[in-house]
């Protein structure tokens, strides 16, 4: 879920920033759509691999040997997909939280990276905390910057 111009509008910022905002978040986009478009490549290839596989089994002369090294072949490309399906879940959810921060953030500024990288996992942290239930971002992370 993203914010609109008009929300931010809404929050008291100017022109200047909503654009500001919306051209990082657009880079963002730009850069999620790039990583899909390699992790659908990726399933596609492995998908070739498995369907290879499968039609190597059918084919089978009957080795049991053999059988067992395409079965483990097989049960592997399984766990990478599910484990990348897994990472690209956990990729969306990063995204969708810095999102978040970002608003919370408005026109504030960091001095460092790692000063920002810190209030972030300290929001995101807050996030999942019950004190915070019930309290919209910028509430939680005027909190945990004070």
């Amino acid at each position: 879920m993203g914010f609109t111009t008009k929300d931010f509008e809404e929050k008291g910022l100017n022109h200047e920033q909503i654009s500001y905002i919306m051209a990082e978040r657009d880079k963002e986009k730009q850069a999620d759509k790039a990583k899909i478009k390699s992790l659908e490549s990726a399933i596609s290839e492995k998908d070739n691999t498995i369907t290879e596989l499968n039609d190597t089994i059918k084919s089978f002369d009957g080795k049991d040997e053999t059988l067992k090294d395409l079965q483990d072949k097989i049960a592997n490309y399984e766990k990478s997909e599910n484990d990348r399906k897994e990472l690209e879940k956990q990729q969306q959810i990063e995204s969708e939280i810095k999102n978040r921060f970002i608003a919370a953030l408005g026109e504030q500024k960091f001095k460092h990276a790692d000063i920002e990288t810190g209030r972030f996992n300290a929001f995101k942290t807050a996030l999942n905390d019950e004190k915070f239930k019930g309290k919209g971002d910028g509430e939680i992370f005027t909190e945990i910057t004070n």
